[in-house]
């Protein structure tokens, strides 16, 4: 499935402390280690659904926002400058985004900002594929750690999104000042 491949990287790293081996959380991690690359995306997050219900949605999301946390924050010790830190995750995160086909317009400063996206490739896969509320975690519900891990100045709030059948997304940005 297109839009979710950087998570096999997060499949390799230890899993979040809080499921220890026998919980049923790591049971559900360790089936979509297994499956990850070898069972189409949509076929395996739909049987764990069935096979685990809401804990394989709470494992894997919990296994998402670590990794994420982890990652952005990682680079915005790299990136974030003092002063710029908004502007440094905006190049980061939403300049791509074009090009793979998301549309959206922005309004805003260095110091607050607002995207409103109308298309999301991600929402149009899920939609084909009958994974919305798997791909809201996976993608949509990694917008706020990502913003507050680059940079312990940005705030991120968000109103809607198009994955939960809004007519955009409304993604809000603060920069916060150092104290």
């Amino acid at each position: 499935m297109p839009f979710v491949d950087w998570i096999g990287p997060f499949l390799q790293r230890p899993f979040p402390e809080e499921f220890p081996e026998g919980s049923v959380e790591h049971e559900v991690l360790t089936a979509l280690r297994d499956g990850w690359d070898v069972t189409d995306t949509a076929e395996l997050l739909k049987g764990l659904s069935e096979r685990y219900g809401h804990p394989a949605k709470v494992a894997v999301g919990r296994l998402v926002e670590v990794n994420v946390g982890r990652d952005w924050a990682a680079l915005g010790a790299q990136e974030a400058g003092e002063g710029t830190e908004l502007d440094d995750y905006v190049e980061r995160l939403w300049e791509p985004l074009r090009a793979v086909g998301f549309e959206f317009s922005s309004v805003g400063d260095a110091n607050e900002r607002t995207f409103f996206v109308t298309q999301c490739p991600v929402r149009d896969a899920a939609a084909v594929t009958g994974t919305t509320s798997w791909m809201y975690l996976l993608s949509c519900a990694t917008d706020a750690p990502s913003a507050t891990s680059f940079s312990p100045h940005i705030r991120f709030s968000r109103t809607m999104t198009l994955m939960q059948g809004a007519p955009c997304c409304d993604h809000h940005y603060l920069r916060v000042p150092p104290a």
